[in-house]
């Protein structure tokens, strides 16, 4: 370590008795924090060691001389990510269509744009900001292709993909905007072919070349079917449509005489709405808008759609929404007696106050978030049953970029819990100068 005691001693504590360095010692962590091999990479040992110094999993003695762990009590929450690709037709056209959004995402220092937030680096000049605009036409692209239009078309005194744009899409038409989109959306040589009248078939091309939305369908469907409660068998094949078609007439019978019934009706409610309900996280807009149009198609054809044969419930929750709607919205997603399955809300209000985890235990991430601490917002340490969280990830896209991102902001925590095992290495095989006699 050097020719200081303190600083020697000090080691060796933390070498046996594991502390913290970073809190026992900030001054000696700023001096020997960036030579360690903590700091470039998070190893797998030091992630445990952090994972078994939470405070929440320390056992602490009380009063009576009986060892309580805080955290005993709360249920786990899993994380897992979803891995998506793009074939190889749809990665050229997604790199021909971002390569000038790519080569535009960094700005000037100069620039008026939003802070680049990144871990600083003593005497290094400012390596700029983010375009923002650029960085949502670049999610909106990664999310689904099929938003890249809507982004790149200007629009008069405000961005193209904006929430105050957006918001003017769930009431242009009958569709959500769909149609609206179709038009819009649609190349300068098809400006002759009218929007399909079956929106079955629109929903199918809107997903053919759309990986997240297929993964968000899938996933949303694993987590609210009802054919695996009510038989415990999953039948597939031809006659999937005609089973779940016959299950639905059977519910609403049920549901019928349950509703006309007061005496029966605590009985069936617990296990008609006892459906897991979803709740879907979006970083922009018209990305949320975009999932609210595919589920939206399947309300329109009650005799077609996917949510007539699942029975989906979609409601969302947007950044232009005042506050009385966003109070509204949230106690009926609360409401157990509420026929709600999906909210999809934003980032940028999904954490801050609002409580989802009393009738919500499944989580789905549709994209990385601006500030990664807004993923982890949304567990709850109130909750009485184990919640999961999923997280949509498209590789060699934008979210590759995103998330390295992210990843940088924790290599400084990741380094000040590890085990400093080799920080005197730079010391002990460094060669002596060697002083010229004069």
């Amino acid at each position: 370590m050097g020719s200081s005691p303190a600083a020697n001693r000090l080691y060796d504590a933390l070498e046996n008795h594991g502390f913290s360095i970073h809190l026992t010692c900030p001054e000696l962590f700023r001096m020997i924090g960036g030579r360690t091999n903590g700091t470039r990479l998070p190893l797998e040992n030091i992630l445990k060691l952090i994972q078994k110094k939470r405070l929440m999993s320390t056992p602490i003695l009380t009063v009576d001389g009986v060892y309580v762990t805080p955290g005993a009590a709360i249920p786990p929450f899993t994380v897992r990510t979803i891995k998506l690709r793009m074939k190889n037709s749809l990665k050229r056209e997604y790199d021909n269509l971002t390569d000038a959004w790519r080569r535009n995402l960094n700005v000037p220092s100069d620039g008026v744009m939003q802070a680049k937030t990144e871990i600083k680096v003593a005497n290094e000049e400012n390596s700029g900001s983010f375009n923002m605009e650029t960085y949502r036409a670049l999610q909106h692209s990664t999310f689904d292709l099929q938003l890249a239009p809507l982004t790149m078309r200007t629009v008069k005194d405000k961005p193209a993909g904006t929430a105050t744009e957006v918001a003017g899409w769930y009431e242009i038409d009958t569709d959500h905007g769909v149609t609206h989109k179709y038009y819009k959306a649609r190349p300068s040589v098809s400006s002759h072919i009218p929007a399909p009248s079956n929106k079955w078939d629109m929903m199918l091309a809107y997903v053919g070349k759309s990986p997240k939305p297929r993964a968000f369908l899938t996933q949303v469907d694993e987590w609210t079917q009802q054919r695996e409660r009510l038989s415990g068998v999953e039948i597939t094949g031809p006659y999937q449509y005609f089973i779940d078609s016959w299950i639905m007439q059977i519910l609403q019978v049920v549901k019928s005489a349950i509703i006309s019934s007061k005496i029966l009706s605590q009985i069936g409610l617990f296990f008609l709405l006892r459906r897991e309900r979803v709740l879907a996280i979006f970083n922009w807009p018209m990305c949320q808008w975009h999932v609210t149009d595919i589920l939206t198609i399947h309300l329109l054809q009650d005799a077609e759609g996917l949510c007539n044969m699942m029975g989906w419930k979609t409601m969302p929750l947007a950044s232009f929404h005042t506050s009385e709607q966003r109070r509204k919205i949230l106690a009926k997603f609360n409401d157990p007696a509420c026929e709600v399955d999906i909210l999809l809300v934003g980032f940028r209000i999904g954490p801050y106050g609002l409580n989802f985890h009393g009738c919500c235990l499944k989580i789905i991430i549709m994209e990385y978030p601006i500030i990664a601490a807004r993923i982890w917002s949304n567990s709850s340490l109130w909750r009485k049953e184990g919640q999961e969280i999923v997280i949509i990830f498209m590789e060699e896209s934008f979210d590759v970029y995103v998330r390295s991102n992210m990843a940088t902001k924790f290599v400084s925590k990741l380094a000040a819990e590890g085990e400093f095992r080799h920080v005197e290495d730079e010391y002990r095989f460094r060669k002596p100068k060697k002083h010229r006699c004069t």
